[in-house]
């Protein structure tokens, strides 16, 4: 997670976004955008609706909601 977080922060200041990103934005970030794709499937267990996944990437402007923190 530590280099993830590094190498997200780096292309960020490179867009010109000058916030550092700690591991715990993106922990927090992945489940707020996560969560509305989990659902239960016929036998009662959590699963993921893989729909709403694809739609994660297709539709980012109206699922993939940007991280203020």
């Amino acid at each position: 997670m530590k280099d993830i977080s590094f190498e997200l922060t780096k292309k960020a200041i490179m867009a010109g976004h000058q916030k550092p990103y700690k591991e715990s934005d993106i922990v927090h970030y992945l489940i707020e955008n996560i969560v509305q794709c989990v659902k239960v499937n016929e036998k009662g267990l959590l699963s993921l609706d893989y729909a709403k996944v694809t739609n994660l990437h297709i539709n980012e402007d109206e699922y993939n909601k940007p991280y203020e923190s």
